[in-house]
């Protein structure tokens, strides 16, 4: 189930439920069109798609949900079925963000966008010593005005040393002379490493497959940060990612990522015309551990749930200090990156929970598809 049926006239691509984004973005590139997808290409698009979803291309287009045209379901009475804004809209509302709990998504139908210049990216590292003037600038990459760039602060142990450093993958749709002249400000800084180089745009989504490559231990648990990002707060969660590196040899894999991805287009929809409820002034947290050894197990578990709950406090104290009414009705929490406990079914979909329960009811009333968010009592 990975055939990818481009329509290069209206720009649009049907895809099979278990289609990589690998499979989506090179059968688009023939045609010179692009989608909204994972910047890790070698993920499936179902998982990211019916949660929400970011990629490189939503500074200009918005989330993977707002580029979503219609889904084929099998739903927990073993019927299929097409939802699309004409045909079972209520479903298409509650799929483009709550999808996990109504049913098995088959095909995907998606909005393309012309993608003809090549694009620049990569990834520049840092000591520790630069985090300051790195946060600086990263608080003005999410200025809603920036449709072309997006910024990931990182923390990670790179080869050959594995010593703990700051990594920044970045991203530019343009030439890289505009790239390196919006990036100025880091470049100036002298990276330790440069990696970066201009591209197609296909190639772009392949840049952190090593960093998240599969056949070792892994634990993920997200979070969000509000923009702009404190340094204070970024300076203790490095100082906290150093200790757990060295109490935990074992986990030389292990990111910390602050996603700094411009929210204008997102903003764009309004909180409650679909189910995904973390439209605001939120950029993504991830703590992800990865090691090798099962006697690490407890230790990078328990690590990422601290963590977790250090950048909820974090959030909190944030909001109280004050933002505008569209944050203050996000949820702060993103699903997809697992940032509230299994149960906790109005926290991550707020002001839409009692919308998806009632629809939870008539579509799946028995909890067939129960691995989301809580819906039901």
């Amino acid at each position: 189930m990975r055939s990818v049926t481009v329509d290069p006239i209206n720009k649009s691509a049907v895809c099979e439920g278990g289609c990589l984004w690998v499979d989506v973005d090179e059968a688009a590139a023939v045609h010179n069109l692009a989608a909204v997808g994972g910047t890790i290409n070698h993920t499936g698009i179902g998982g990211l798609t019916l949660g929400g979803g970011y990629g490189h291309l939503t500074p200009k287009h918005g989330l993977v949900i707002d580029n979503l045209l219609a889904v084929e379901m099998v739903l927990a009475d073993g019927s299929i079925v097409v939802c699309s804004k004409d045909q079972n809209p209520d479903l298409f509302w509650a799929v483009r963000g709550a999808g996990i709990s109504f049913g098995v998504a088959t095909k995907f139908t998606y909005r393309l966008h012309e993608q003809k210049n090549r694009v620049w990216g990569g990834m520049l590292v840092f000591p520790k010593e630069k985090l300051g003037p790195i946060v600086e600038f990263a608080n003005t990459v999410v200025d809603p005005k920036v449709q072309n760039a997006l910024l990931l602060l990182g923390f990670g142990a790179p080869p050959p040393a594995f010593a703990p450093a700051i990594m920044l993958p970045m991203f530019y749709n343009g030439t890289e002379k505009e790239a390196k002249e919006f990036y100025a400000p880091l470049f100036e800084l002298g990276p330790l490493v440069d990696m970066t180089a201009e591209m197609d745009y296909v190639k772009i989504n392949a840049m952190m497959n090593e960093a998240m490559q599969h056949g070792f231990r892994r634990s993920m648990k997200g979070a969000v940060f509000m923009a702009p990002l404190n340094l204070e707060y970024a300076e203790e969660i490095f100082s906290d990612f150093e200790e757990f590196m060295k109490e935990t040899p074992g986990a030389k894999h292990t990111l910390v990522v602050f996603e700094f991805i411009p929210y204008g287009k997102v903003l764009e929809v309004g909180q409650q015309d679909t189910a995904f409820a973390n439209r605001g002034a939120y950029g993504n947290l991830l703590f992800g551990p990865g090691w090798e050894s099962q006697e690490d197990d407890d230790r990078c578990r328990q690590w990422t749930r601290r963590m977790a709950a250090k950048a909820k406090k974090e959030l909190e104290r944030r909001l109280e200090e004050g933002t505008d009414e569209v944050t203050k009705a996000g949820v702060g929490a993103y699903s997809n990156y697992d940032g509230a406990e299994h149960e906790a079914g109005k926290l991550v979909y707020g002001v839409n929970y009692d919308r998806l329960v009632e629809l939870k009811k008539r579509y799946d009333a028995e909890n067939v598809f129960s691995k989301g968010p809580k819906l039901v009592s």
